[in-house]
């Protein structure tokens, strides 16, 4: 396609994507614990909420510590590739030796755990992450990174993956680094602005990271483009810096989700479905708050004849001596205030429970006692339940690495011809 024609797909695509990114950066600020947060529609941002008077605000992230429980144990349970031959000739056990081999080599030397664990910080976070794997020919090396789903745009329009027919990842690089890649164009690149294509999708971005206001110099946006006929190039502002070709029978980018909706594009995350509850838990850890102060430091009733001043007993220290005139009317009395009912307590109890159960995770997965539970079998029998709700996701995250092991096999035959 033309390249400004292209632009304007991106551009397409981006604003698509604009209502899941407002969830996903909600995610991030209830992740980092900015809970007490609503959209602005002026702003067309997150803004942090107006206290009313007299009320407390009160966080407790129940959030993160499930975020981190759940990245622990898929960290520690990633996929290994085996290659099995296509028949039992000597040629293709040969082959297949070689490739599992090789396969092994790259899962070591190209830091596979640790991109698998970036990748999935994006995909517990937002539902969606993605893997690009490309040749470096500065460094002679294959290499694979995780992507952001920010940094992901597809068709517009596309219900699935596997609808659209290209695929594009933004980078954001410095002029002197693309200028020096491709020196052809040289000048264009010095003179291209430093705005990108899909401005909200930068600007929402820095607000929820809280660099908002500040500015990375000297950077420009740049797409790699991969279509599924196999053609691949580098946009710049609508200028095609690159065109070329990808090998292989796999595109070399594979995106993966926590949880598939049918007829969506992008998935859900751990975070989102814990939102409301997190905050039905704050608003009543919020009311125990504030009624453990009202009880701590209750109201006085003080008569109009006593004498007293106004801020007499307002600031009241240990061991004070308070003169109020006894002969006008009865002394100063506090007001005990009436403690929560039962229910409440309950409630919050419940909306506890509820986050791990919409999470998959409970007491004994957390490393916490389970009320009625004693015995080793069973808590072991919960924690593994615990785990198999998890296998939807692994084998999301299987295929990708099936798909992402046959990419590197292809690119070693192209360029380890040694």
């Amino acid at each position: 396609l033309d390249g400004m024609k292209f632009k304007s797909l991106i551009e397409d695509s981006s604003r698509g994507k604009l209502q899941y990114m407002r969830e996903w950066d909600l995610c991030s600020l209830f992740l980092q614990g900015r809970q007490h947060v609503r959209w602005d529609r002026n702003l067309r941002n997150y803004v942090a909420q107006r206290r009313k008077p007299g009320r407390r605000t009160v966080t407790i992230n129940m959030v993160l510590n499930i975020y981190r429980n759940l990245l622990a144990r898929l960290s520690m349970a990633y996929p290994s590739m085996t290659v099995l031959p296509a028949t039992d000739s000597v040629e293709d056990i040969v082959k297949a030796e070689a490739s599992e081999t090789a396969l092994k080599w790259y899962w070591h030397s190209g830091s596979m755990k640790e991109v698998l664990y970036d990748m999935l910080e994006w995909l517990l976070l937002t539902g969606n992450a993605g893997l690009l794997t490309y040749y470096d020919p500065d460094d002679k090396e294959i290499r694979t990174k995780a992507v952001s789903p920010y940094d992901l745009f597809f068709e517009p329009g596309v219900t699935s993956v596997s609808e659209s027919r290209w695929c594009a990842i933004r980078h954001t690089v410095a002029k002197s680094e693309l200028a020096a890649s491709y020196p052809e164009h040289a000048d264009y690149i010095q003179r291209a602005s430093s705005t990108g294509i899909v401005e909200e999708t930068s600007r929402m971005q820095k607000v929820v990271s809280g660099t908002q206001g500040q500015e990375l110099k000297d950077r420009l946006e740049v797409f790699e483009v991969y279509e599924m006929g196999g053609h691949t190039g580098v946009l710049l502002n609508g200028k095609w810096l690159f065109k070329g070709s990808w090998k292989g029978g796999v595109m070399p980018v594979q995106t993966i989700q926590y949880t598939t909706i049918p007829g969506r594009l992008w998935g859900v995350g751990l975070v989102q479905p814990l939102i409301e509850l997190q905050i039905l838990y704050n608003q009543g850890r919020a009311q125990v708050v504030e009624n453990a102060d009202l009880m701590g430091n209750p109201k006085w009733l003080i008569p109009k004849t006593s004498g007293l001043s106004r801020d007499a007993l307002s600031n009241s220290k240990p061991g004070e001596k308070v003169f109020y005139n006894a002969n006008a009317g009865p002394a100063p009395q506090q007001i005990a205030a009436a403690p929560l009912p039962n229910y409440v307590l309950d409630n919050i109890r419940q909306l506890s429970a509820e986050m791990l159960d919409i999470a998959g995770v409970h007491s004994t997965s957390l490393g916490k006692r389970a009320i009625g539970i004693e015995s080793g079998a069973a808590i072991e029998a919960l924690s593994s339940k615990d785990m198999q709700q998890l296998q939807v996701t692994q084998n999301n995250i299987e295929r990708a690495v099936r798909d992402l092991a046959g990419i590197v096999l292809s690119m070693f035959k192209r360029y380890y011809t040694e």
